[in-house]
């Protein structure tokens, strides 16, 4: 990613399964369902030598596949292979895999599961240019979206839930989601109830923020919920000029149930 130019060289392409072992097995599978709170490395089809920045290489950052997110999988890269990644100068070579989900997920050899990316390569939007941007037309965050002094904005999470349905669970069992592009019919399973958004402890769910429009040249990186209940497990990175709801797959960290009302976003463009 070296070579590449602006937000090319902060994401990634898509990276592919090569491999898959189940946590503690020590045995490679070219295919494997994923159950419900198990755990599992996946190699990569391949490395990315890691960008230049004032003489330093920044660590990559994890970018879940939005379907595997929705159905409850979380990619990021092990702390202990931090040094090795730093050594090579190239991104990891393997990532980890945990289900927070209710559904077994199929995957196989050549899946797309993931993105690499560098928000150290950004620079953060300033309030007034925020403002600028939100006034022009260029920028929607949406009705109630509150900007503070130092760029950091809140970003309403709509009383929607997606629920499985109890008879919908052996479909999707049944299918592997990640070959090819199969989120509209994934989602078209799923039941829409308008009701609060509650979560508690590793308790995951999928919600909706009201419609965003992002200019092409400006991303949004997710922190965490406003009340610091719970973080978005696919990725902290909303590409550039993405336009619509924001599915918001929350993973909660508090034992007691908790309502987060706002997510916290910063909006950057490429350094």
């Amino acid at each position: 990613m070296r070579a590449r130019k602006g937000w090319q060289r902060i994401i990634s392409p898509d990276l592919r399964i090569k491999s898959i072992t189940p946590w503690g097995s020590g045995k490679e599978k070219k295919s494997h369902t994923l159950m419900p709170g198990e755990l599992a490395t996946a190699k990569l089809h391949r490395q990315f030598t890691l960008p230049d920045r004032q003489g330093q290489s920044p660590l990559p950052l994890t970018s879940t596949r939005s379907i595997l997110a929705r159905l409850g999988v979380e990619v990021h890269n092990s702390q202990g292979r931090i040094p090795e990644t730093l050594m090579q100068g190239k991104t990891p070579s393997e990532v980890m895999l945990l289900h927070h989900g209710e559904v077994p997920v199929k995957m196989r050899r050549g899946n797309r599961i993931t993105r690499m990316y560098f928000p150290q390569l950004t620079k953060p939007l300033r309030h007034a240019e925020i403002q600028k941007m939100r006034k022009s037309g260029e920028l929607v965050l949406g009705k109630d979206c509150k900007v503070h002094s130092n760029g950091l904005v809140e970003i309403r999470v709509i009383p929607v839930v997606y629920e499985i349905p109890p008879d919908a669970k052996k479909l999707l069992a049944k299918e592997n989601w990640l070959t090819g592009s199969k989120r509209n019919a994934f989602m078209q399973l799923l039941k829409r109830v308008k009701k609060p958004v509650r979560i508690h402890s590793n308790h995951i769910i999928l919600t909706e923020t009201l419609p965003v429009k992002l200019p092409k040249d400006v991303a949004m990186f997710f922190q965490r919920t406003t009340d610091g209940s719970s973080v978005h497990i696919q990725s902290h990175l909303i590409d550039p000029g993405f336009k619509g709801p924001i599915a918001m797959e929350l993973l909660g960290f508090h034992e007691k149930k908790s309502r987060p009302d706002t997510v916290l976003a910063w909006l950057c463009r490429a350094e």
